[in-house]
């Protein structure tokens, strides 16, 4: 009897069907006669069953229902869809039950006929790879008004802020959460990690949702959907001295100049140097002027985390003023002393910053003599910051009076000077030197007043030596030669005839 009415029910099954009217999204009706939770639920090898058999009543009409995402990819590529339904758990049960595609919408359905109190469905083609759109309840397709999760299934959510730079994982998100059953006690321990968009983002900063669910051992389940919100509390960081000191007129003083010596960086956002705001300036308009200055520079990341920087600013002057002129000069024996006024003449103090007129310059003359031999004299100049710079420059005294040598062989005719380099004149001077004293030596040119030009009628060549430890010095005449007219030579000579002497110049050299 009982293999008539398993095979008339077969047969009820096969040929029972219905159409399915227009689904509306978001159109969550609780459905009166829902008879399924998720806790009963479970896939293995990538199909569904159920844990218990479904409670029923005898004879009733329960249809099921689920779409595409829940049933998964590995299962849309086919044509065709069955599923095995059992009296009891795997007890008479009956295979290749078919599951219908509704043409108008991406569900699938399949109509079963209870035979008694209970059922029990298994091998239904569907991975719950993606959302919970899955349902059993009593009635035909043509009643389905939405799908609704089991009325035993609760669903919590909540926000969790995290900080960037103190970064959590899931083992940590977990332990702010506990559960507890009214049967089973403290469930804790049996939180799992349904799904989770926080370990695997691609974007630092945000919003990401972990998804925690438990069940009893009823397999009734609860869900908590925690949005971690990643957030950056980190203020960026400015880089560089909080004092800045320039030289007036030397340093590159424009306000983009001293911005670009600060470096930038922040934990989240990439910023450059030109992201930098002046909040504040009182050193633009003053740049000119010695003095204590200030700028503020602010900086703000994508988060609107701000960082404010004070510079100090002194403008300064510690260049030292310059002397121009010569280190140099020369003075005769036989001039007058050269005076101070004279030597202000070729001599000029500038500034960067000062003009002359607010320049000390000071002429320290004190060890000067009109005596033979080389003197310095010390010129100093001090501008308003009190930048002092000296100059110490060399007089040097020849003596211009007649050598004690009688000249008359020592003296050179211009056209042999200019053919002699200046070590032919020094081996010169000492060949006809030590003539006169063997102990002469270490001669050396001082002035070739045939070389440089000189006022005098007569050009010299002004030299010095070392005899017995002591230093001398002496001159040698440059001869001028002069084309004479045959007539004047005529009576020169005559002249010379009638008056020829010799006249020696002795001096005493020490």
């Amino acid at each position: 009897m009982k293999k008539v009415t398993v095979i008339v029910l077969s047969l009820f099954m096969y040929l029972f069907s219905c159409s399915l009217m227009a689904y509306e999204e978001g159109n969550l009706h609780q459905l009166d006669e829902q008879v399924t939770g998720f806790s009963n639920l479970v896939v293995e090898e990538d199909k569904l069953r159920f844990v218990e058999a479904i409670p029923a009543d005898s004879e009733g009409l329960y249809t099921m229902v689920f779409d595409e995402a829940f049933m998964g990819d590995e299962h849309k590529i086919k044509s065709q869809w069955t599923y095995t339904f059992c009296y009891d758990y795997n007890a008479y049960c009956f295979n290749d039950m078919e599951i219908k595609k509704d043409l108008s919408s991406t569900l699938y359905y399949a109509n079963m006929m209870s035979p008694d109190e209970k059922f029990y469905l298994t091998n239904i083609p569907a991975s719950a790879q993606s959302g919970l759109n899955f349902v059993i309840y009593k009635g035909e397709f043509s009643h389905f008004k939405g799908f609704d999760y089991y009325k035993n299934t609760t669903t919590d959510q909540g926000v969790f802020l995290v900080d960037y730079d103190q970064m959590v994982n899931l083992e940590q998100l977990k332990n702010q959460l506990s559960a507890n059953d009214n049967v089973d006690g403290d469930l804790t321990d049996s939180i799992e990690v349904l799904s989770d968009a926080f370990t695997t983002r691609t974007s630092k900063l945000g919003e990401f949702l972990v998804k925690f669910g438990v069940k009893d051992k009823r397999h009734n389940q609860s869900f908590y959907d925690m949005y971690v919100k990643v957030v950056d509390l980190t203020s960026p960081v400015i880089t560089g001295s909080d004092r800045i000191e320039i030289e007036l007129n030397v340093d590159d003083s424009s306000i983009e100049s001293l911005i670009s010596q600060y470096v930038v960086s922040d934990n989240v956002d990439t910023l450059l140097t030109s992201n930098l705001v002046l909040s504040k300036d009182t050193y633009s308009g003053n740049k000119t002027s010695l003095g204590d200055y200030m700028i503020e520079l602010s900086l703000t990341d994508l988060s609107n985390n701000v960082t404010k920087k004070q510079v100090s600013i002194r403008i300064k002057d510690t260049t030292k003023p310059e002397i121009k002129g010569p280190s140099v000069l020369f003075a005769y024996l036989s001039e007058q002393v050269k005076t101070i006024e004279e030597i202000k003449k070729l001599y000029k103090a500038v500034d960067l910053v000062d003009d002359e007129s607010h320049l000390i310059v000071h002429y320290d003359l004190s060890n000067y003599t009109h005596q033979l031999g080389d003197h310095v004299i010390t010129i100093t100049a001090e501008d308003q910051s009190n930048n002092l710079s000296s100059k110490e420059v060399v007089i040097k005294v020849i003596d211009d009076v007649s050598p004690t040598f009688d000249v008359s062989n020592l003296v050179l005719k211009r056209t042999q000077v200019d053919q002699m380099t200046k070590e032919e004149i020094i081996s010169f001077l000492t060949r006809e030197l030590k003539t006169r004293n063997k102990d002469i030596t270490q001669v050396e040119i001082l002035l070739n007043e045939a070389e440089y030009g000189s006022k005098h009628e007569n050009q010299y060549i002004y030299f010095s030596f070392l005899l017995d430890g002591v230093t001398y010095q002496s001159k040698v005449m440059v001869e001028k030669e002069i084309d004479y007219i045959p007539a004047v030579v005529i009576a020169l000579a005559a002249i010379s005839l009638a008056s020829i002497s010799i006249y020696y110049i002795k001096k005493k050299w020490f």
